[in-house]
């Protein structure tokens, strides 16, 4: 992955999860658990459905 890319969604992790600490009563390392864990399932989900019959693939 380039690093360009990598730093690009640290940032948006972080701005994610700053945005989730100022609306929730959580402090910031458990919306950033949440946060990364999230996008990770939401990937790993998307990776289950492309492979699936009539997925895009």
């Amino acid at each position: 992955m380039n690093w360009k890319v990598s730093v690009i969604w640290s940032v948006i992790v972080v701005v994610l999860s700053i945005a989730l600490n100022k609306v929730s009563a959580l402090n910031f390392w458990a919306c950033l658990a949440l946060v990364v864990g999230a996008m990770l399932l939401n990937g790993y989900i998307a990776t289950i459905e492309d492979e699936l019959a009539g997925g895009l693939q």
